[in-house]
């Protein structure tokens, strides 16, 4: 939920970045409205940006004026369920994991909002140099993983992001 009124939430953001799209992911699938802010165009970034955040990465997420870790606050409101070890498995594993619909269960989770930014550049760049990969290789060797993807590809919460 984008929104350019105020809001107790503040993300400062670089739509390209895929850990950014899956904080947007998370707080629409929440409810939680956040104000966006294209940090690309800060300049400058004032001293508040490097609270908690000294490297000066984003996304920044600014709640009631303090910086605070991005997907631990959107994941934490209301507690999406799920682990997020999946990150670092392979695609092997990631195939016999998925169980149901989701890798979370029935539901959308934090593992699918976590894994889905990073599966579906994946998917862009192969599209950019004119690769098939996802319809022979997923379809082939990774079934479930592929409708999974094309499932995440349907949620409202992915399709305004």
């Amino acid at each position: 939920m984008y929104s350019r009124k105020p809001s107790p939430f503040r993300l400062y953001l670089v739509s390209s970045c895929s850990y950014c799209e899956r904080v947007v992911i998370a707080a629409c699938k929440k409810g939680i409205e956040i104000e966006v802010a294209n940090a690309a165009t800060i300049r400058d970034p004032p001293p508040w940006f490097y609270s908690n955040n000294p490297e000066g990465i984003v996304p920044v997420l600014r709640h009631k004026g303090k910086v605070c870790d991005a997907i631990r606050e959107i994941s934490f409101k209301n507690r999406l369920t799920g682990n997020v070890t999946l990150l670092a498995l392979e695609l092997t594993k990631a195939e016999k994991m998925l169980k149901s619909p989701f890798y979370s269960g029935k539901e959308l989770g934090l593992p699918d909002i976590v894994l889905y930014p990073f599966i579906q550049r994946l998917y862009m760049i192969r599209k950019i140099i004119h690769d098939d990969f996802l319809a022979k290789v997923f379809a082939g060797y990774y079934p479930k993983l592929l409708d999974w993807f094309n499932r995440m590809r349907t949620l409202p919460e992915v399709v305004i992001n």
